[in-house]
């Protein structure tokens, strides 16, 4: 998987540098953008952890809202088919509760779960339509993510009584990320977005297996 990963970004890599040494430097305009989306994060946990939880019966959230940031610069005129840039992204995912049948939930009264994550991503613009000057592109893109998750756990009376305590810790890593999605011009400074990333741990034995991250939102372009 790190050998197909390394290829692509280097294929990545290859078609932005010679597609820019084929253009001229007036067309290659350079945007800087800013942009702020609502955001739905779904984490497919590991069975590691769906089969500790099953021993107490719970079920942890496969869902968490948040909201989240980017900037970044986009290369190449409006009129080619193909731009691309770089971007980084900040997310923040607010922390949901599990579900917890009885009889543990008489010792445990929640347990919750939250993300937050950085990402660098080198992006590729594919534009597929054109409708009176206003692009519209397929974004497709990869990079680097360091995600944390937050998990805080509560006893019941019950359950200090047997000898559990409060946790609350964060545990950080490494991903992989690829991004879909979709931006439309709207007018000359101002995008809509809708984006698809999924995070793929770099590393074994954590608590998900990936990490879907769906966005919408708007750009502002200086």
């Amino acid at each position: 998987m790190n050998k197909a990963i390394l290829t692509g970004i280097c294929a990545l890599g290859l078609v932005g540098t010679a597609w820019a040494e084929t253009a001229p430097a007036s067309e290659l305009p350079i945007k800087v953008f800013v942009g702020a989306n609502l955001a739905m994060t779904m984490p497919v946990w590991s069975n590691d952890v769906n089969d500790v939880m099953d021993q107490i019966s719970t079920e942890l959230p496969g869902l968490n809202l948040g909201l989240g940031g980017e900037a970044g610069i986009k290369i190449g005129a409006i009129d080619k088919i193909y731009n691309f840039g770089l971007s980084v992204a900040y997310d923040y995912m607010f922390d949901s509760a599990a579900e917890i049948d009885y009889p543990y939930d008489q010792l445990i009264y929640e347990i919750s779960n939250g993300f937050s994550a950085i990402s660098v991503f080198f992006d590729n613009y594919i534009r597929f339509a054109d409708n009176a000057g206003k692009r519209s592109d397929l974004v497709l893109g990869i990079g680097y993510t360091n995600g944390t998750e937050r998990m805080q756990m509560t006893p019941e009376q019950l359950g200090y009584a047997y000898g559990l305590n409060t946790i609350d810790v964060d545990d950080t890593g490494s991903f992989v990320g690829l991004k879909i999605g979709y931006l439309q011009q709207i007018t000359s400074n101002l995008d809509f977005s809708a984006m698809l990333r999924v995070l793929i741990p770099t590393g074994n034995g954590g608590d998900v297996d990936s990490i879907f991250n769906l966005s919408a939102g708007i750009r502002y372009n200086f």
